[in-house]
């Protein structure tokens, strides 16, 4: 125990006579945060991934899509395929589908965005944010007329 105080003595009144140490543990620090960073789960960077993925998708497609990328970096590769990191559950609707049925079709495959074809072909693009602004213009003008009829009922008495 004796030997144990002493040195500890000894390692109080260390001093460095250059930067040199603090330079090297700054370099060192700086490395390991950057190989931390990397999206590879479960380092840090997979998490931080997925966490700003999940911030716009739903929580299972932002794991997938950030496993695939630490996937893709483990192998050595900097870029995936789109089939690497698609979603395969989501279906195509045709553009005269209803919107209830679209909607049901979203929200059962998880999707915000669905592809819009006619006769086969792609046409377009729905989302999430299409179908509530929709909601939102409908209800407004269902709103405004029932209002006009309120309004001319009342204009008659």
């Amino acid at each position: 125990m004796r030997v144990f105080v002493e040195q500890l003595g000894n390692l109080t009144e260390l001093r460095f006579e250059s930067d040199a140490f603090l330079t090297n543990l700054l370099a060192v620090n700086l490395i390991l945060a950057v190989f931390n960073m990397l999206p590879a789960i479960p380092m840090d960077g997979g998490r931080v991934l997925r966490a700003a993925l999940a911030s716009q998708l739903d929580y299972l497609h932002a794991t997938e899509i950030a496993a695939r990328v630490g996937q893709a970096l483990e192998s050595g590769r900097a870029e995936s395929a789109v089939a690497d990191v698609m979603r395969s559950t989501c279906h195509q609707v045709d553009d005269g589908d209803m919107l209830e049925g679209t909607f049901e079709r979203m929200r059962e495959g998880e999707c915000s965005t669905l592809p819009v074809v006619r006769e086969g072909r792609l046409v377009g693009m729905i989302t999430l944010e299409n179908v509530g602004e929709w909601m939102m213009i409908h209800s407004a003008l269902r709103r405004t007329r029932e209002r006009s009829l309120i309004d001319d009922i009342y204009s008659r008495a």
